[in-house]
This record gives C-alpha cells, structure tokens and sequence, in this order.
C-alpha cells in the first residue's frame, strides 16, 4: 500500500506534523513531501495551517474516513496473511493411535526445524469433529474417519490380538480363537476409544458377542501392566502397540487372534477442499514409510514367529 494514506491518517490525528513524524519515525521533510503528492494527486489541500498546527480542510474531511478504511483494511488484511503464512508452516496432527506420537517425535528430529501441533484424541468422534472444524489438518487413525467432506487414504491393516501374563496358561498360544477365552476377564478402553470402535466392528463383522468384565482408560491399564496385576486378565491391542508393550514391560506376552482378517484399517484423513500446506504432504510421505519400514518390519516378525512356531 502507497503510504502517503497512512501518512494523512496519522497527520490529521495529531494535526501536527513534527509530532506525526515522530509516531511514524520519518522526518518531516519526508511527511511534508509525501503529504504534497497526495494533495497533487487529489488536486485539493488536504489542511489548513492555524497558529497552532494544522487543521482538515473540507476536502481533508471528505478524504479521511475513506483512507481510514483503506488502512485499516491493508492492516487486517496483513494480519491474516501473517496468520495464513504461520499456519501453513505448521503440521497440525489430528492421532487418533498412540503410536503417531513416536511417528511425530521421529519426525520432528529428523527434521528439526519444522513446527508439528499433535494432538491426541481419545474420543473418535471427538477426532471427527475436529477435522470438520479445521483444527487439524490431516487425521491419523483406525478405523478410518469418514463421512461427507471427507477424503480418505488407506494405509495398511493391523491385526489385532490378546495382550496377557505370561503367567496366563493362554500365554502359551500361538495363536487364539474368541471362543476360548472362557473364564478370563476381558479388559476394554472405554465406548469411544478409537481401538474400541475398531474392536466392536470387528466383532460386529464375525457375528461374536463378548462379555467385559471391565472398562478402563490406557493410563489405568498401563498401571496393570507395571504392577504384574494381570492375573488372568486380557486387553485387546492392535499388534504394534502389543509388540513394543511387551518388549518394554517384563512379564506380558501377545496373543495374536486365530480368526482370519481380525485387523484394523489404518488411514490418513482430510477436507475434500482443504489446501493442505506442502509440509502435510511431506509428513504423510514420511509417515508411509514408517509404515513401510518399521511398522510392518514387527508385523512380519510376529506373522513369521507364529508360522514358524505352528
């Protein structure tokens, strides 16, 4: 913008020019000068000199309210573009799985300048919502958020299975069938967890009804975990999850379910006609091969360890 307006805005403020030079930082030659093209342009004086200053012409009157306007216009319009140009530099990651957090941290090392906002659902549709809002960018989970608006990118399945004591006779399994599970006492996350959803579709699709014994959020479960409370307790996981819990817990093991397909779709989601930044598509790429890599590499492993063991 041509700043001989604000210039006048800022003059017919203080209807000085010594003091409106020095709130623009500009000496007053300078604002002399510019305040003289302005007035060439229009072709009329925009003040008149009193003895104590300046004072708006009738023209000036005229003049101010519309470079007024035009100001303050410039001004907002800046601001949102200083907004627009922040936002887009951000990574805003909607994670509906655990395991994105370690996806975002790997990330954020390799590439130690970008700026990542993750957030963590725990609700389903609270992670839907959020994406229809516009407070994410792109959702990471499973199962898929979908629904009108919203475009959808499959990424890969996940088994799903039994997470238990070693001490539990069940331990022993390769693999296990829903049906004999018999006494044990089923731990669930609650109705909206996202591992729930997937759970209950699942068992929705096989035409299996099971009896929790208890619902309980992941921090509680965890506890279980630590404190070697599982007794004959089990808590369904998708694999990856499973896989590192018992890596790094003493005395878990990982059953993996017998039923053919029991996996969980895992998938990228965004707006139908949101322009995503080009450092989401980045992201994206590089969660693929994270995938690709070290995800399916434990899947593999587990998938192997069963053949090999049956």
């Amino acid at each position: 913008m041509d700043d001989k307006l604000r210039y006048f805005c800022t003059v017919a403020q203080y209807e000085n020019m010594t003091r409106a030079a020095e709130e623009l930082h500009i000496t007053q030659p300078a604002l002399s000068s510019a305040m003289a093209r302005l007035e060439k342009e229009i072709g009329a004086s925009l003040f008149v000199r009193t003895k104590t200053g300046l004072r708006l012409s009738e023209a000036g009157k005229l003049c101010l309210p519309y470079a007024q306007t035009i100001t303050s216009g410039y001004t907002s319009m800046m601001s949102a573009m200083e907004v627009y140009l922040t936002q887009s530099q951000v990574l805003r990651i909607g994670s509906g799985m655990q395991h994105v957090a370690s996806i975002v941290n790997d990330y954020m090392h390799d590439y130690p300048d970008s700026l990542v906002y993750m957030v963590q659902y725990f609700d389903y549709h609270a992670i839907k919502q959020a994406l229809l809002n516009r407070e994410v960018d792109v959702v990471l989970c499973a199962p898929p958020i979908n629904g009108p608006g919203i475009k959808t990118h499959a990424i890969c399945k996940e088994g799903l299975g039994l997470v238990m004591s070693t001490a539990n006779p069940l331990a022993t399994r390769k693999k296990l069938d829903l049906q004999e599970l018999g006494e044990q006492r089923i731990i669930v996350q609650p109705q909206d967890f996202p591992i729930r959803v997937a759970l209950e579709q699942l068992l929705k699709k096989n035409n299996i009804s099971l009896h929790y014994s208890m619902q309980a959020e992941n921090s509680a479960i965890m506890d279980m975990f630590r404190s070697g409370l599982l007794n004959n307790w089990v808590v369904f996981y998708p694999t990856y999850r499973a896989t590192c819990l018992v890596r790094d817990i003493p005395g878990l093991a990982f059953v993996p379910i017998a039923i053919p397909d029991f996996t969980r779709e895992i998938a990228a989601s965004c707006l139908i006609d949101a322009h995503l930044p080009q450092k989401v598509h980045h992201f994206l790429q590089y969660t693929l091969n994270f995938y690709n890599t070290t995800f399916s590499a434990y899947e593999y492993q587990n998938t192997e360890a069963a053949n090999r063991e049956e």
